[in-house]
């Protein structure tokens, strides 16, 4: 109530304050908990090992959200809570921390603890869409492409079990199957050209700037050259010449068309060929 009443500038600031004060007080029922662990003295809650779980957790997100040169003790929360209590929160807390550190290794390990995690006891929240472009991607710069397709396989049946058609995918989940049709294209090209086919329809008829540019990409990786440049000049002429993203966006889509256009010429005579 007391926000509602401030100007935007003035509404940040308290909004920090608050997330400090937060960040204090979980802090500081953090020590109490482990004191009472460590000597058998406290108060009752004191005690509690569900309880310390969910605070390593509140304070675990603090220190992520809002802190974040403290995301390594936001990791040592998020296994101490575990220990202590385990509820997938802390899988969830643990796979973006990894994400945010851009610690591939971690992401594959993070990801997989929270698939299982939430297959075996169960995550009403739980959404695989949210993360399934970053697992992919850290699996392609790892060269585990191969692992990209027991994801493919999850992320399918995901969506064939809540009876999602592919034109009722939303744009975040059509982007993120472009993305793995594009790191699946350099090594497995078969399971990328199955996966273009199956959504190349959806994205013909949305016609959306971004999702023509990875409609490119995945052709450019399959080296389906002249595909992947109509692709790419359609991105083109959907795009938004006053959006700043989006021009940046056509840059390198440019130089993209550029390179394609230039490898798709013959190649010159050589010299001694000259005066044939």
């Amino acid at each position: 109530t007391h926000v509602e009443k401030l100007s935007s500038e003035e509404a940040d600031s308290a909004w920090w304050r608050l997330r400090e004060v937060q960040k204090v007080a979980y802090e500081h029922g953090q020590a109490r908990m482990e004191q009472c662990f460590a000597s058998g003295r406290g108060h009752r809650y004191d005690a509690c090992a569900h309880l310390y779980s969910m605070l390593c957790n509140n304070l675990a997100i603090n220190y992520r959200c809002y802190n974040d040169k403290l995301m390594g003790q936001a990791l040592e929360l998020h296994t101490r809570g575990i220990a202590a209590s385990p509820f997938a929160e802390h899988y969830q807390g643990i796979l973006e921390n990894r994400i945010l550190l851009n610690d591939n290794p971690g992401i594959a390990e993070a990801a997989e603890q929270l698939w299982h995690y939430a297959a075996d006891y169960g995550y009403g929240r739980h959404n695989p869409e949210d993360y399934i472009q970053d697992v992919t991607r850290a699996l392609f710069r790892l060269d585990r492409e191969r692992e990209i397709l027991i994801w493919l396989e999850r992320i399918l049946k995901w969506q064939e079990e809540r009876e999602i058609s592919d034109k009722d995918l939303e744009y975040s989940p059509l982007f993120a199957r472009m993305k793995i049709a594009m790191y699946l294209s350099y090594s497995l090209p078969e399971a990328a050209t199955n996966l273009w086919l199956r959504y190349a329809p959806v994205i013909d008829e949305l016609s959306e700037s971004s999702l023509l540019a990875c409609a490119g990409d995945v052709l450019k990786g399959l080296e389906r050259k002249a595909e992947a440049v109509a692709y790419y000049q359609r991105s083109i002429l959907r795009s938004d010449p006053n959006n700043e993203v989006d021009r940046g966006n056509n840059e390198m889509i440019r130089q993209c068309i550029a390179e394609l256009q230039a490898s798709a010429k013959p190649a010159g005579k050589a010299w001694w060929q000259i005066w044939k």
